[in-house]
């Protein structure tokens, strides 16, 4: 969006960052010895039921028009952002409350600045 990214490629994008931030997040567990057989039938349980979503996804991206699919993303964006500042102001750790009140306003920021 912010990239000039638009549909599918919006998509796509986020497709592959989440599979790089999976790989990093498994080899990280991985190594601090937390993924045993358990974690990975329910890792392999939610990818397969998350699979017929993304062809979901597409059918409707193709068929919405530009503008409607670019609300719909920056209205996810807002509403994320502002879901974080609520539930940091909700926990009493001041450090952790920074950093996700600037994060989510961040977030929300962004969803405006093209």
């Amino acid at each position: 969006m912010a990239a000039g990214l638009e549909g599918a490629a919006v998509v796509a994008t986020d497709a592959v960052i989440s599979i790089g931030v999976g790989l990093v997040k498994f080899a990280t567990f991985g190594l601090a010895g937390v993924v045993n057989a358990k974690v990975i039938a329910i890792a392999l349980l939610i990818g397969g039921v998350a699979l017929p979503g993304a062809f979901l996804a597409k059918a409707l991206i193709e068929r919405l028009p530009l503008h409607v699919h670019t609300a719909i993303l920056d209205a996810v964006v807002i509403v994320g952002g502002a879901a974080m500042v609520v539930n940091a102001l909700h926990v009493h750790t001041a450090i952790l409350d920074a950093v996700v009140i600037v994060g989510g306003a961040a977030m929300v920021v962004n969803a405006f600045v093209r």
